[in-house]
């Protein structure tokens, strides 16, 4: 085994047992599949394959202390992680800075392209069918109301505070706004289906939750029986 998978198996190690126990959608699986985007992304846009990988493992390290501010103290924690395992200092920097710069809701200027890939392919995780269990999870986690009629979306509150009131609100006031942060052109192309779902489901979820079109599912129910 050549020393950088060696080191990114030690990584993958450390980022299991640090996020083992995290149950708002944020854990292992969540960094596992920003792994593969900001692969497939960088195969796509020509960027440094072994950054991106490093810095995908690492970008959600620090949230076990608490979702504020969790990518300064990311930064600083892949610094210390990457110095233990003997990682060159020009490596260690790039990869922090890529974790330091990945989250939605704070606009850094962005100075490579490993830097954008992995704020895409953090957002790309945050549509689509996977993150709607993802919300549900956050949502138990934190005691918020998965829906409430009565509150309604309002972006302006979600940039202010950086919390939604509801999970449905979520999808309204930030992730429907992700392609707009997108910055390669790829990204761009594979959040479309992704947000179509989101838009389907939130019309599904909406009809159901209002009672609506149910003569269209009981004729539907009852050919089904013959």
């Amino acid at each position: 085994m050549n020393k950088s998978k060696l080191l990114i198996k030690q990584i993958k190690t450390i980022v299991k047992d640090r996020l083992k126990d995290d149950s708002t959608g944020h854990g292992y699986y969540h960094s596992y599949r920003v792994v593969k985007l900001a692969l497939k992304l960088g195969h796509l846009e020509k960027a440094d394959l072994f950054i991106l990988e490093l810095a995908a493992w690492l970008h959600d390290i620090a949230v076990p202390l608490g979702r504020e501010k969790h990518e300064d103290n990311g930064a600083k924690i892949t610094k210390q992680i990457l110095a233990k395992l003997n990682v060159d200092l020009k490596t260690a920097s790039q990869v922090s800075n890529c974790v330091l710069k990945h989250r939605y809701s704070r606009k850094y200027k962005m100075n490579t392209i490993e830097e954008k890939i992995i704020s895409d392919a953090d957002n790309l995780d945050a549509l689509g069918a996977i993150i709607i269990p993802r919300i549900f999870a956050h949502c138990g986690v934190y005691k918020i109301p998965i829906y409430d009629p009565k509150i309604k979306p309002n972006r302006q509150i979600y940039l202010s505070t950086g919390r939604s009131a509801t999970g449905i609100n979520h999808i309204y006031e930030k992730l429907l706004d992700i392609p707009n942060c997108l910055y390669t052109n790829s990204a761009k192309q594979i959040a479309k289906p992704r947000i179509k779902f989101l838009k389907d489901f939130l019309q599904q979820y909406l009809d159901e939750f209002n009672g609506k079109k149910l003569t269209i599912y009981l004729k539907k129910k009852q050919l089904n029986r013959f």
